[in-house]
């Protein structure tokens, strides 16, 4: 009923329509008081009038998993992922998912590519998306109205007995016109007045995924790391500022025009969930709606909240203390046979050391779940607070902290901090008090209203400090972000302890004109974010400030040096650093030392533009993963390097490094080759260095791996014509917009580098590049070795 599933090739839609029929009651059944159905009840009855003689799909390999955060939102259909590289973890999450909205059915369906014809026309997908139609328009026997807006109006319909139209964009809106409307998840248009209208959405994810990074070799940079109770690994994969790669981590950012962030489907409690997980097969078997209920954030969450009614292990006495105890083996993964004696030394454990695996791959693979439903959870949320009380509690039960003062030394400690670091920005404010360590009391200030630019994509400085466990309000009258602290780096990168909490960062999103309350339980430095240009108007209420020196307002040190916060920021003309507060009191001549670095930052960027655009950020980091320098929006360099830098007498290497940093990501891309970009940063940085300081030993001593002739012909240049042939062929190459390869983008380079020098500089091969001869007899030395048709 309700399909033509038996139809290999169905000719037309045999639409289910609900049948009308006569009921006789009893006195008794008509005494009866009629129960009131819930919402939720109807999604679930919903469930079951969809999958009405479904027992299979077949899907996409490229499916994005869905999530459900609200209680109008159900699954549909389940399937099986795994993290590349590791299939032993099976993460079963929702592809295909809907939700009431209103009058207005919304429907989101992990990949585009469930509207191939060669999809659509199979009987198992016709009998789907039948089904869909006729509970989509109520079960209406009229013809139904079809828009495909988008990359959706390729999709063939014909055999539905549906009225088509297709279009680029969505038309303006015009009651009664459309029942459905199909559309793909990378648009920006407003369905507000259609959903109104009680117009059913079907939204379809797009491939590649949207605003998803690669590192250099095509890697998916999944920010929900996934972590192994045999081994600690993290599925992000970070470029570090080194000749091997690129030099920034571009970070996982929503673009706010993307169709999941409209205001009007915030309510449908669906988002596609962004990462780097493989489907695991492309068949999936449609389930009973009690296991669907299964994969609600509300059954998700109070399935996490079970385990704490076990004896999760609490704290050292009862860790296994032996080689093959788990703690060891994941502190140990990195040596060469420790798999091997891994899988030895397994049948010698004691039960107490099986029990505690056994809890902490069960606790593993729930909060991986989990994660990704709080991660696209919208504003705050009651339950994510009782989540975190149990996570807090559970932890206070554990020796978390070790004496020499480093954070979660043990693996559950870790999954537990993962999980809070998820969990906080979505606590109401009111329940967020101050971490321990970080309670400090500061003046806080009422009420403050100030004109702020805001600059695209830039950490805006607003001056305000928000105090550990405050309750703050922000308003704005533009819509814009507010982050809380400065160190974003997430240390669940790297193995543990931490020297410090691993997330003490998050943002909230500010609507325009409203008043919303924040809070932190580590407190920070607050900056404005935005995604376009705008000037706001900002009322700030129970914000402190902290330590800031400018180059341009001198006496502004003086007014807040008293503000004992941990964190401050000293400005140079083009750059800002964020060190501790105690360091920026240190440095005996503030200003001495801001100008040497603006001058030589103004001089180093000479060489790509006349002018800085806005100021970098330095973050001191006291827990680096690596000893690079790595760039994510803003540098963070390891904070035991920060007393090489603060030495405003001589450079040193570390000034070096950090100036070709700045440099480097700057000139991000624009090559399309990695040695290149980092060789004329390093001849920029060195050329200017030579320049302030003739007689320092840091430049003279440099010593360049991999391309010492480019480098040595390019510094030769920089030297004797200075910076002017270099932002010449680098503007060139940002004016031409054709750019494909890095032979193209090295021509138009040195055509305009080579005029304004005077010079021929050679060929991108000559320079970078090593070259290999083959013998021209090669070929046929090769036929020696053919293996005949008989062999």
């Amino acid at each position: 009923m309700g399909c033509v599933s038996s139809a290999s090739q169905p000719v037309r839609a045999a639409r289910y329509v609900q049948p009308v029929e006569d009921f006789l009651l009893t006195e008794e059944e008509e005494n009866l008081e009629p129960v009131e159905q819930t919402l939720y009840d109807i999604i679930k009855i919903d469930a079951m009038n969809i999958m009405q003689g479904l027992k299979k799909l077949n899907l996409s390999q490229n499916m994005k998993p869905t999530v459900l955060t609200t209680e109008n939102a159900f699954p549909l259909l389940l399937a099986d992922f795994y993290f590349e590289n590791d299939i032993s973890q099976i993460i079963k999450l929702p592809v295909v998912a809907f939700s009431r909205v209103m009058d207005s059915k919304i429907i989101f369906i992990g990949s585009i590519e469930m509207l191939k014809p060669d999809t659509m026309s199979a009987s198992d997908s016709y009998a789907f998306y039948e089904n869909l139609f006729s509970w989509a328009t109520n079960f209406r026997s009229a013809k139904i109205r079809v828009l495909l807006v988008g990359e959706t109006k390729g999709a063939d319909l014909s055999g539905f007995g549906v009225s088509v139209t297709s279009s680029d964009f969505l038309p303006e809106f015009s009651p009664n016109t459309y029942d459905i409307i199909f559309s793909s998840d990378d648009i920006n248009h407003d369905f507000t007045k259609y959903i109104e209208n009680g117009t059913s959405i079907f939204i379809f994810a797009t491939y590649p995924i949207n605003n998803l990074p690669l590192t250099k070799n095509g890697n998916n940079l999944d920010n929900l790391s996934k972590i192994n109770a045999k081994k600690l690994t993290s599925q992000i994969k970070i470029n570090q500022v080194s000749a091997e790669s690129t030099p920034r981590v571009e970070k996982d950012q929503e673009n706010l025009n993307r169709i999941d962030n409209l205001d009007v489907f915030l309510n449908c409690g669906i988002s596609f969930a962004t990462t780097s997980l493989v489907l695991y097969s492309t068949r999936a078997n449609f389930v009973p709606v009690d296991e669907l209920e299964k994969f609600t954030f509300e059954s998700i969450s109070k399935d996490f909240l079970k385990l704490f009614q076990t004896d999760i292990p609490k704290n050292n006495e009862n860790q296994p203390t032996n080689s093959n105890s788990i703690e060891n083996n994941c502190n140990n993964s990195s040596n060469e046979n420790n798999n091997s004696d891994y899988e030895n030394l397994n049948s010698e454990k004691s039960d107490d050391v099986k029990n505690e695996e056994a809890i902490l791959l069960e606790l593993d693979s729930k909060i991986v779940t989990l994660r990704y439903y709080i991660r696209y959870i919208i504003g705050y949320n009651r339950r994510c607070y009782e989540i975190a009380d149990k996570c807090w509690k559970g932890l206070q039960t554990m020796n978390f902290k070790t004496k020499d003062g480093k954070y979660f030394p043990e693996l559950k400690q870790r999954l537990l901090a993962m999980i809070l670091s998820e969990l906080f920005p979505k606590i109401p404010p009111n329940f967020i008090t101050s971490a321990p360590d970080c309670n400090i009391t500061l003046p806080i200030t009422k009420s403050h209203t100030f004109r702020l630019p805001i600059r695209i994509n830039a950490w805006n400085y607003t001056g305000h400090y928000l105090a550990p466990g405050v309750v703050a309000t922000v308003k704005s009258d533009v819509d814009c972000i507010i982050q809380i602290g400065s160190h974003f780096m997430q240390l669940f990168l790297k193995d543990g302890p931490y020297k410090r909490y691993p997330v003490v960062a998050h943002r909230v999103n500010i609507s325009k004109d409203a008043e919303v309350e924040i809070a932190s339980p580590f407190g920070g430095i607050v900056y404005v974010l935005r995604d376009s240009g705008a000037a706001a108007n900002l009322t700030f209420t129970n914000f402190s400030m902290y330590p800031f020196f400018s180059y341009k307002k001198i006496g502004m040190y003086d007014a807040t040096k008293n503000f004992k916060t941990e964190w401050g920021e000293i400005s140079a003309k083009g750059l800002i650093f964020v060190m501790p507060s105690a360091k920026i009191a240190l440095i005996k001549d503030k200003k001495k030392f801001v100008d040497m670095i603006g001058k030589n930052i103004l001089a180093v960027h000479e060489y790509v533009g006349p002018r800085i655009a806005r100021p970098q950020r330095v973050i001191f980091e006291p827990d680096m993963p690596i000893k690079q320098p790595l760039f994510d929006e803003v540098l963070y360099m390891r904070l035991k390097d920060l007393d090489a830098i603060i030495d405003e007498n001589q450079p040193t290497y570390t000034l070096y490094v950090m100036l070709f940093s700045i440099l480097l990501a700057e000139i991000n891309g624009l090559f399309l080759n990695n040695e290149v970009e980092l060789t004329i940063a390093k001849v920029a940085t060195a050329a200017t260095l030579d320049k302030e300081f003739p007689d320092n030993d840091v430049t003279a001593n440099l010593i360049i791996d991999t391309h010492q002739k480019g480098y040595d012909t390019l510094l030769k240049i920089a030297k004797e014509k200075g910076y002017k042939p270099f932002a010449t062929g680098i503007n060139s190459l940002i004016e031409n917009i054709n750019i494909k390869t890095a032979v193209e983008a090295w021509t138009c380079f040195t055509s305009r580098f080579e005029y304004s020098a005077g010079v021929e500089i050679g060929s991108l091969e000559e320079l970078f590049w090593k070259k290999t001869t083959v013998e021209s007899e090669a070929p046929n030395k090769l036929l020696n070795y053919q293996i005949s048709g008989d062999e």
